[in-house]
């Protein structure tokens, strides 16, 4: 009797739809191509940056966080576009479970990436750089910039978006939401 039962729970739940579902994130459409999403996320790499303000920091120091890693450099309009945006979205979100992370790779001074953030009105975003450009192979960074990484709390790479994209838009939220209630 409780084979039966079983089995037939079993072939109302798969006639439903509603047997084990693995639930996939938003698709989200940056300026130019989609949001990638991984089949296998795996750990973020461990690249150091230097903080603007002095120090130096690296991915594993937000573990707990959902973090929107983003690339960028002081040539890329895209990127220039983009940052205010992100800076909106740190501001809008304020969320103690997420994090935008902007990591400059430019190799110029540290005076003439801070006139950037103060010319575009940054506040909220921290501004961290890698001037040797180790991020480059480490996250395996082709075809320009900007490139934007998606991180679990877990410290996984979720998935990944190259080039421009409105995060702060609702498409956008919905996926970092997506991420933050997982």
């Amino acid at each position: 009797m409780k084979a039966y039962l079983f089995r037939t729970l079993f072939l109302v739940l798969l006639i439903s739809g509603t047997a084990v579902q693995a639930v996939e994130p938003p698709s989200f459409q940056g300026k130019r191509r989609p949001y990638i999403r991984y089949a296998t996320p795996f750990p973020a790499p461990v690249v150091s940056w230097y903080k603007n303000a002095a120090g130096i920091t690296n991915i594993s120091r937000y573990q707990g966080k959902v973090v929107l890693l983003n690339f960028w450099a002081t040539w890329c309009e895209s990127c220039l576009h983009e940052l205010p945006a992100l800076d909106q979205l740190e501001s809008y979100l304020d969320n103690a479970n997420f994090k935008v992370l902007t990591v400059n790779l430019d190799n110029a001074k540290p005076s003439i990436v801070g006139a950037y953030f103060n010319r575009l009105g940054i506040q909220s975003l921290p501004l961290l750089r890698d001037p040797l450009g180790h991020s480059f192979d480490t996250y395996g960074i082709h075809e320009g910039l900007p490139w934007s990484f998606l991180i679990n709390q877990r410290g996984h790479i979720q998935g990944y978006m190259m080039g421009a994209a409105e995060w702060v838009a609702p498409e956008g939220r919905s996926l970092i939401d997506y991420y933050l209630n997982k």
